[in-house]
């Protein structure tokens, strides 16, 4: 397996990452060149800078500080790994698991309230909702690829993880998580004051519902209205950091 280099990597990523650009002004090309391309697989700079926005995150959740050039790097080289396995998946004939697939593109929707909000800050920085899913695509196909060709082959006993898990705590230490669901109710823009209590009516029957014991992700399918609708309103794990005050 080989991979090329481009000589202005590190300049393109950083500018996107960093809106040095002049968003208004330049094109799409512009702003997510071509950085290199991995047996011959293009990677743009907008794939980077979304990895690097991920990292930017976990880092500020840890309240660590690290150079905008290292987080650079480790991007880099978490894309470079995921174009390597998800081209060896390819290989073997494997395929994503789509539905994780689109449940984490239904949280990137509600993270940024809804596919047009989250569409329009992709585009800011030269990339597309597409663009972000297959990211996901090709994080699922590495995960399956590890999971049928890589994971068979290791042996570890419970004492060795036993071992591991007390010599290196710090590894497993995360933030307390909580995993949501919700059910969306649509109001368009400029709706009058009958429309928005028939919308309040049909969340607090929903509510109602779920109160009463029914399945809350039968009850998201069923009534939903928003992207997550689908997944049974599964928005996966997040932590205070991430979505806010949700803790007590």
């Amino acid at each position: 397996m080989r991979y090329v280099w481009s000589s202005f990597l590190a300049a393109g990523i950083l500018g996107v990452a960093g809106g040095a650009l002049a968003q208004e002004a330049a094109s799409s090309a512009d702003l997510n060149p071509l950085v290199m391309r991995i047996n011959g697989e293009p990677v743009y700079a907008a794939e980077i800078s979304l990895v690097m926005r991920t990292m930017q995150g976990q880092i500020e959740q840890q309240g660590s500080e690290v150079e905008a050039e290292q987080v650079l790097q480790a991007a880099t080289d978490r894309v470079i790994e995921q174009k390597l396995l998800a081209q060896e998946a390819r290989r073997f004939g494997l395929s994503p698991d789509e539905e994780r697939v689109a449940q984490q593109m239904a949280a990137a929707d509600q993270r940024s309230g809804g596919r047009d909000a989250l569409a329009a800050a992709l585009a800011a920085g030269g990339s597309s909702p597409e663009q972000l899913e297959n990211i996901y695509r090709e994080i699922e196909l590495g995960r399956a690829f590890i999971n049928h060709q890589i994971r068979p082959t290791v042996q570890v006993s419970d004492d060795e993880v036993l071992e591991f898990y007390n010599s290196n705590p710090e590894i497993f230490e995360r933030d307390e998580q909580v995993r949501a669901r919700h059910i969306l109710i649509k109001v368009g823009d400029g709706a009058d004051p009958e429309a928005d209590q028939r919308a309040r009516q049909r969340a607090e029957q929903a509510r109602a519902r779920a109160v009463a014991g029914e399945d809350f992700a039968e009850l998201a399918r069923e009534l939903s209205e928003g992207p997550s609708a689908p997944m049974g309103g599964d928005l996966g794990f997040f932590s205070r950091a991430t979505m806010g005050s949700w803790l007590p």
